[in-house]
């Protein structure tokens, strides 16, 4: 549903690039929270690499999505361009 959403030409570029932006965010989180955070000590060091993991996981996805996005937007765009650039015969 998110994917459709991305493929509507006025917002598929800013939409790829919030996913991308919010992916190096998350990506930046997640590798200074250990330094930042203390977790209990119940959770050890198992609990944070964990967490660790699932958030370097989820700024991939974020990336992923957004350059899978922002590449046929971005395509579309210059094709559209050359068009309207092109001479008419």
């Amino acid at each position: 549903m998110i994917y459709r959403f991305l493929r509507v030409e006025k917002v598929a570029i800013p939409a790829a690039m919030a996913f991308i932006a919010g992916g190096l965010g998350l990506l930046a989180f997640a590798l200074a929270f250990p330094r930042f955070i203390a977790l209990h000590s119940r959770v050890g060091t198992e609990g944070g690499d964990f967490v660790k993991g699932l958030l370097i996981g989820l700024s991939i996805a974020f990336e992923i999505t957004g350059i899978s996005a922002l590449i046929p937007a971005l395509a579309a765009k210059r094709r559209a361009g050359r068009d309207r650039d092109s001479p008419q015969l």
